[in-house]
């Protein structure tokens, strides 16, 4: 059976070309990650390796994005990696496919596989530059909280670093 098929899809959801999303063969791989990253004994061994990311899904003309590192066997919907919904606050955990994706763009699109996607950097990595991307600062190098009041929730920025100090808060009365 080739993945033109609908019954041989073992990831159910489809790009608007009527591609897979996921590929029986990538779907393959998040489930071996799956058994290996959530096997008690294993995942002891993978403490301090680097969770790659194996999938892009992203909306080419959007903001909603989303890294798969791995895919429940028992539960095709049910995935772990890095998702941003749009907002600029990336989060890296468990993700309903079948939430995902309902995430539309203006023009209605949904999520699209990025079939050039190469990992270069592990999940963390991808969500430190997701983060950074999303930060905006003012001129006196104070971090802008978007729907925040600016008066009342600000970040401030260590002397040392461009980046903002992240446990440093000051909260102005």
């Amino acid at each position: 059976m080739s993945d033109s098929d609908e019954f041989s899809l073992i990831v159910p959801y489809r790009m608007s070309t009527g591609a897979p999303l996921i590929p029986n063969e990538g779907a393959g791989r998040l489930m071996a990650n799956w058994r290996l990253y959530d096997c008690p004994t294993q995942a002891e061994d993978r403490a301090n390796e680097p969770e790659m990311p194996l999938i892009k899904l992203h909306q080419p003309a959007g903001r909603y994005r989303c890294l798969l590192s791995r895919l429940d066997p028992d539960d095709v919907h049910a995935a772990y990696g890095l998702a941003d919904c749009g907002a600029g606050f990336p989060e890296i955990g468990y993700i309903r496919l079948d939430e995902i994706m309902s995430w539309r763009d203006a023009a209605g699109y949904t999520l699209e596989r990025d079939e050039h996607f190469r990992p270069g950097a592990s999940l963390f990595r991808y969500w430190e530059i997701w983060r950074d991307e999303a930060l905006q600062f003012d001129a006196g190098g104070q971090l802008i909280i978007p729907g925040a009041d600016s008066e009342r929730a600000v970040k401030t920025m260590s002397p040392y670093s461009k980046r903002p100090d992240i446990y440093t808060a000051a909260v102005r009365s």
